[in-house]
């Protein structure tokens, strides 16, 4: 049974917690206390979602959660407020996973809880369960890191080549849209945009979580070897542009087709994660040499291949239902969540990494006409499909 933990010293929110919580409690072991220093002996017990309150006596809440995410790394950390301190609030931009602001509903309690849980009961490895909730921030690659760093530094830094930085690279652009969807920024719809994204957070804002909390996290090189960092990287941009073509021509009613670009862009951000698990380079070489895919490889060993450790990273960190959903779905259509419009454009924008599987399944889910203009949009903007 999933269990949760609710930790607030104010006892009339609490008891409208329990109230709220009341209609799950046949599914969920509940627990609460209003005493911080009680709540740190309860950890130990294993709970799946933590709920702190953040400004509490003696033991605030970002003290609980640097416990936690200490201590019990596998534990989803969720931060419950009602203040709006900007400075405050950045500092559990590390340490928790998800904000939700208070006065809050029972749907909105709830649903954030299921979302966050519902791909772990996929996780039969739970040294892999653990590394997706652990993971604070996601390597960037170098050269970006670098250019965000240097546009930051100067006296009037520009918003666009920050927008323009982070949209090429998979690790920043989940972390911005991770911050500017939390509860602290509340914003009346889902944010996918990146140019958007920045516009709402501002110079300070990013200066703040670029310079001071250090969300964009630099790595020289990933820990494996099987896929480059680099070409993880082109191929991720390559993947985000191609989606956003593709879905312009299936899709030309559309309004915006900024979730196409970045669910592209973030299709592969599992990798990051999995590829950290012990003798990983080892264990895929050796199924691969049997003639497995990377991602079959990764189910065969771990149960989960990068795409559902990267959509159960996004539904920790709260991002958009049609990303999570397109990012579980990019190599095995359906076998996550039901194929849905953006789904099918991201595992068609994936697959045309490699035109002869492109030509083999594009059949099945577009038009030759549809298929037709995909490619001349792409010879006429000269993008090269590799």
């Amino acid at each position: 049974m999933i269990k949760i933990l609710f930790v607030d010293d104010e006892r009339d929110v609490l008891d409208g917690i329990k109230r709220m919580m009341n209609l799950k409690k046949d599914e969920w072991e509940l627990r609460f206390t209003t005493d911080p220093a009680e709540a740190i002996g309860l950890f130990g017990e294993g709970f799946d979602v933590v709920v702190v309150d953040l400004l509490m006596p003696k033991i605030d809440g970002i003290q609980l959660l640097k416990i936690l995410a200490r201590e019990y790394p596998e534990t989803i950390r969720i931060v419950l407020t009602g203040f709006d301190d900007e400075n405050l609030i950045l500092q559990t931009v590390k340490t928790a996973h998800q904000l939700i602001a208070k006065p809050t509903t029972r749907t909105e309690l709830i649903s954030r809880i299921e979302k966050s849980l519902r791909l772990k009961k996929l996780f039969t490895n739970k040294e892999l369960a653990k590394l997706v909730t652990s993971s604070a921030s996601l390597p960037t690659l170098p050269e970006n890191y670098h250019r965000m760093q240097k546009e930051l530094e100067k006296e009037f830094p520009s918003l666009k080549k920050i927008s323009e930085i982070i949209e090429e690279d998979p690790s920043m652009a989940a972390e911005v849209l991770r911050l500017v969807n939390s509860a602290f920024f509340n914003m009346p719809k889902e944010i996918t945009s990146i140019q958007e994204a920045v516009n709402i957070l501002g110079i300070n804002v990013i200066k703040s979580v670029a310079l001071y909390v250090e969300i964009f996290s630099y790595a020289k090189k990933l820990k494996s070897n099987i896929v480059k960092q680099i070409d993880l990287w082109k191929h991720s941009v390559r993947v985000g542009v191609w989606s956003k073509i593709l879905f312009s021509i299936v899709f030309p009613n559309k309004i915006t087709s900024d979730s196409a670009y970045i669910s592209g862009l973030l299709h592969d951000v599992g990798y990051l994660i999995i590829s950290n698990m012990e003798k990983y380079d080892e264990k895929i070489s050796a199924e691969m040499k049997k003639g497995a895919q990377l991602f079959e490889a990764e189910k065969n060993i771990y149960n989960v291949s990068h795409a559902e450790v990267g959509a159960y990273l996004l539904s920790v960190w709260n991002l958009p239902e049609p990303v999570i959903r397109a990012v579980a779905n990019h190599h095995e259509p359906g076998s996550v969540f039901p194929m849905d419009k953006l789904s099918k454009v991201i595992y068609l924008a994936n697959l045309y990494e490699h035109k002869k599987k492109f030509t083999e399944f594009a059949g099945k889910y577009l038009t030759t006409e549809e298929i037709k203009l995909f490619e001349e949009k792409l010879k006429s903007e000269n993008i090269p499909a590799l």
